[in-house]
């Protein structure tokens, strides 16, 4: 009876000590004039939480934006605190590096403001998740090693430009901006993901720590740079992928720059001259392991000719009267089903490959008009051609509020 006792109490104890250690979050409520309880500023309530909190933001009751300058030193998730509604701001937003540190920001308006990184050392990333924000003046600068960018549903305004080095750039909303890829310290053999992008002016990649992957990005630029620029790839059995994307440029679509090593595979890509463009699609480089180039869609406005460097495999239209309107799509009857003819990359409706921007299953159909007012999948990444008995491993990416 006594050691029953005995053991009784031990647990008992152990219970207790298990409660105690645990924390629960908390929601950190950010209201102007409001109730005890609740904070006046998004700085305060970010001074008073703890890591795994949530900052639920009301808008000011004067109709003008929290103007704070916010460093972020734990892991939070920044909400409106209104359905359906943004929460706006006007202000930089720094996040400082730790080791397994996630911010989540959904519903930011930031009316005039960058999103940045500062470096802390460490060898493991930082996690920064942004769904259905608006920047309308500033940039996505996560520019530092250890930083993993998951940017998506959102749009980023007033020429405004993403800067990362690792993560994902989904389904977003540009007005000439850029997005840069530059090498990270800790590599890996997956790849960056830039898909389903409208309004680009130029996707620039300078990264040897992970493939590429570009697809079903309208980028359509007026000035005079490249609108795909291959500074650098990773080197190793992967593949870096140009795919299914609608270019429109002043100087050359595709520009591989001279001494660029790796695999590369471009395809079902519509290219166009604006004005007075150099190459649809230029290689100037003599170091790379394989470069394929097929199915693909060239204007013949192309200054100095639509390709340069390479062999063309008898796939790719050269000259062609191929257009494209301001949202990517092309209203030249020829593209239809002029894509690789594979079934991995047919189209929504099961038909062979439309090449361009809304070609495919990842076609920018999917990705707008954006709508943050539901719980949303905003992408998946799952096998396209699945073989009789084989497994289908499907991964999708969501957020809601």
């Amino acid at each position: 009876m006594i050691n029953a006792q005995k053991n009784l109490t031990l647990i008992l104890s152990l219970v207790t000590l298990m409660f105690a250690g645990t924390t629960t979050a908390a929601d950190l409520i950010v209201q102007e004039s409001g109730p005890v309880g609740t904070y006046a500023s998004i700085g305060a309530a970010v001074a008073a939480s703890t890591d795994g909190d949530r900052i639920i933001i009301n808008n000011t009751t004067t109709g003008f934006p929290w103007a704070e300058d916010i460093t972020i030193n734990k892991s939070l998730t920044f909400l409106s605190a209104v359905d359906n509604q943004r929460f706006v701001v006007q202000g930089n937003y720094s996040i400082q590096h730790a080791p397994g540190r996630e911010v989540t920001i959904i519903g930011m308006d930031n009316v005039s403001g960058t999103i940045s990184s500062i470096a802390n050392g460490g060898t493991s990333r930082t996690i920064v998740n942004m769904m259905w924000c608006r920047i309308a003046a500033g940039n996505v600068s996560l520019n530092h090693d250890y930083f993993e960018l998951n940017l998506a549903s959102s749009e980023v305004l007033g020429g405004g430009d993403v800067l990362f080095r690792y993560g994902k750039v989904i389904g977003n909303q540009f007005d000439g901006g850029d997005i840069s890829i530059n090498t990270d310290a800790l590599a890996g053999i997956d790849s960056i993901h830039i898909v389903g992008n409208a309004g680009l002016q130029r996707v620039s990649c300078n990264t040897t720590s992970h493939y590429l992957y570009v697809s079903n990005n309208a980028i359509m630029t007026t000035s005079g740079v490249d609108g795909v620029g291959v500074n650098s790839l990773k080197v190793g059995t992967g593949i870096n992928v140009i795919r299914n994307n609608s270019i429109r440029t002043n100087y050359s679509g595709i520009y591989i720059q001279n001494g660029v090593s790796g695999r590369l595979l471009i395809y079902n890509n519509i290219l166009v001259d604006y004005s007075t463009a150099d190459y649809g699609i230029r290689n100037s480089s003599n170091s790379l392991t394989s470069l394929v180039v097929s199915y693909n869609f060239l204007d013949n406005s192309f200054d100095n000719g639509s390709i340069f460097g390479f062999t063309d495999d008898g796939t790719n239209t050269t000259s062609s009267s191929v257009n494209l309107n301001s949202d990517g799509s092309s209203s030249w009857t020829g593209t239809v089903d002029g894509g690789n003819p594979g079934t991995a990359d047919y189209d929504l409706d099961l038909t062979r490959n439309d090449p361009g921007a809304y070609g495919g299953s990842y076609s920018l159909d999917n990705f707008f008009p954006i709508d943050g007012t539901s719980s949303k999948v905003y992408y998946l990444t799952m096998p396209s051609e699945i073989l009789v008995g084989g497994s289908n491993a499907v991964t999708g990416y969501s957020f809601d509020r």
